[in-house]
């Protein structure tokens, strides 16, 4: 397996919390949105873009439930019996991928004509170092956007058979949709984003 090159390993460990490696892909948390743009601009900087290849806004679905742990899925979250909701699912393929490479092939010989000689030959140049990474690149970003409700932990005792911790759990859970439905209590939140990132050897 081809080992991390190190800046690129200095970018991950530099930004995402509660760091993992699992699976041929690194797993950890930001803390907001601005801590997500510095992570890509990071990123960009030793030459790995992504761009979003799908994107859902699950904020207002009845989907986004509210829940103590998610194990069956890319990101996996556990939050010291903290209840969250997933309020956003984005996918981001690397700009050299295929799928973005083919949306995007018009756009660049558009701008390519439509460009005087020395813009067409500064653009060439450009066009030939981004180059430097295959096309058909299949590398992806996962990302997960959740509100986590610290107000409302589960203290559980010990020692708790499964049922009672369940059903202590469910209690809380209803509790806190009631007061997220009724909209007039504030309620405390946090956000994070869970990044889900392929290691080098996919690019």
């Amino acid at each position: 397996m081809m080992s991390e090159p190190p800046d690129r390993q200095k970018v991950i460990k530099k930004y995402l919390q509660g760091l993992r490696n699992d699976d041929g892909y690194s797993h950890g948390y930001l803390k907001s949105d601005e801590e997500l743009k510095l992570f890509e601009r990071s990123l960009a900087s030793v030459n790995e873009r992504y761009a979003v290849r799908t994107s859902r806004d699950l904020s207002k679905s009845s989907k986004s439930n509210v829940i103590f742990s998610m194990i069956h899925c890319e990101s996996r979250i556990s939050l010291d019996n903290v209840p969250f909701r997933v309020v956003k699912e984005t996918v981001k393929v690397c700009i050299f991928g295929t799928e973005y490479y083919k949306k995007t092939q018009e756009k660049k010989k558009e701008q390519s004509s439509s460009t005087t000689d020395w813009q067409k030959e500064v653009y060439e140049k450009r066009v030939n170092l981004q180059g430097t990474k295959k096309k058909g690149c299949a590398a992806t970003m996962n990302l997960k956007w959740i509100e986590l409700y610290p107000d409302f932990q589960v203290d559980v005792p010990q020692p708790c058979g499964q049922t009672r911790e369940g059903r202590l759990k469910a209690d809380k859970a209803k509790e806190l949709q009631e007061a997220l439905d009724a909209k007039k209590q504030t309620v405390v939140k946090e956000t994070r984003v869970y990044v889900r990132i392929v290691d080098c050897s996919s690019h």
